[in-house]
């Protein structure tokens, strides 16, 4: 009979932080007022997203041909009056939310009529028990663990409760900016599918190595870790989560070249006249701006781990037209969105695209944006 592998962290005590999560788990458990694991609620993914039409609305730009992209502080994410929630949930999820560092990006489309909140999230790590992990790497899945744990409680068990919060905020999209899980074993993808199975928003997830590779396993082909993440979402390339007035383009497993079929899809994408959102797990280097490479040389021992010429994800032809694409002054593109590196910048690609890249959301970080013509 195989024995599960242990993975939980060696102290027994937990936090207070963790108290709290397993009580409103509980709470929402027997109630069924998230609609949790008793009651699922099937999110919206991709291209489920509303107003699924072609617009024909011209190119983002000010006066001056830039489009805006700005870090503000005017707002926070609002719980949905719709939840119903008691005091006892209302408190805690509330709590929950003042806990979370709030990267705050405002993004101006002039033209633009309505406004969009949308939250993202990137770098969760979850780290599940099972039986797949070769025995000469569970040490180092330990520690990983550990290293992806929050005060108190690990990644797997803070992301149901990422989940109930999700679900219980007003938004119109939640973007998944990849390495949500710490690699492709069956139950940490099962782990993550559970939750986003009930996301009651649409939500775009795009993935990264961690999401597909079957590192640390034993024997697991990776083909076998596609099929799981395809059973949650689409794993094609290029993925399109589209609203009235603005597109969220989904550049997918962006630790990898772009073939030729991905630049097809984006090049049919960018022609399609709407103002672009790019969400990639990778960054994209500046083109006059080398603050961003040197963050990332003080923070991964001299390694810069962004796309572009002489740094870690070097482009081929395919990749390096695609990242033209980008650049060029009349690009759809008006920001791009991203994490990987696990600290925080921003700043402008070009002059007229801005960057953001995220913290992780194992160290509790998550990206609320804005979107508006002004």
């Amino acid at each position: 009979m195989k024995r599960k592998m242990r993975l939980k962290r060696g102290n027994p005590a937990v936090s207070s932080f963790f108290n709290r999560m397993v009580l409103v788990l509980t709470c929402l458990t027997l109630g069924g007022i998230l609609g949790g694991c008793a009651g699922e609620t099937t999110g919206k993914s991709g291209q489920q997203a509303e107003n699924g039409q072609h617009a024909t609305s011209g190119q983002p730009a000010d006066e001056s041909g830039k489009t805006v992209v700005e870090q503000t502080d005017d707002e926070n994410p609002v719980i949905s009056d719709a939840m119903k929630l008691d005091e006892e949930e209302l408190e805690y999820l509330r709590a929950f939310g003042e806990g979370i560092t709030w990267e705050r990006v405002h993004v101006t489309i002039p033209g633009m009529k309505g406004r969009k909140k949308m939250i993202y999230l990137s770098d969760l790590h979850v780290i599940t028990e099972n039986d797949q992990i070769a025995t000469d790497s569970l040490a180092v899945v330990r520690q990983r663990m550990d290293w992806s744990s929050f005060d108190g409680a690990t990644a797997a068990d803070a992301w149901p409760v990422w989940t109930d919060y999700l679900n219980a905020v007003q938004s119109d999209g939640i973007l998944f900016g990849g390495d949500m899980v710490d690699f492709a074993s069956d139950s940490n993808i099962a782990c993550l599918k559970k939750g986003l199975d009930r996301m009651n928003h649409p939500w775009l997830y795009v993935r990264a190595d961690h999401d597909l590779e079957p590192f640390f396993l034993n024997g697991v082909p990776k083909e076998k870790c596609l099929a799981g993440q395809a059973e949650i979402s689409s794993c094609e390339e290029v993925t399109v989560m589209e609203y009235e007035e603005f597109l969220v383009v989904g550049w997918n497993n962006s630790t990898t070249q772009l073939t030729q079929a991905g630049l097809d899809r984006m090049k049919e994408t960018f022609s399609l006249g709407k103002p672009i959102i790019l969400l990639t797990h990778v960054p994209i280097a500046p083109l006059a701006d080398d603050s961003l490479a040197e963050k990332s040389r003080e923070a991964w021992n001299d390694r810069v781990l962004i796309w572009g010429e002489g740094f870690a994800y070097q482009p081929n032809e395919t990749t390096g037209e695609f990242l033209r694409m980008v650049c060029d002054e009349n690009t759809p593109v008006c920001a791009i969105l991203c994490g990987h590196l696990h600290f925080t910048w921003d700043g402008q690609v070009t002059e007229k695209v801005r960057e953001h890249v995220f913290s992780a959301a194992f160290e509790k970080h998550a990206g609320w944006i804005t979107i508006s013509g002004e």
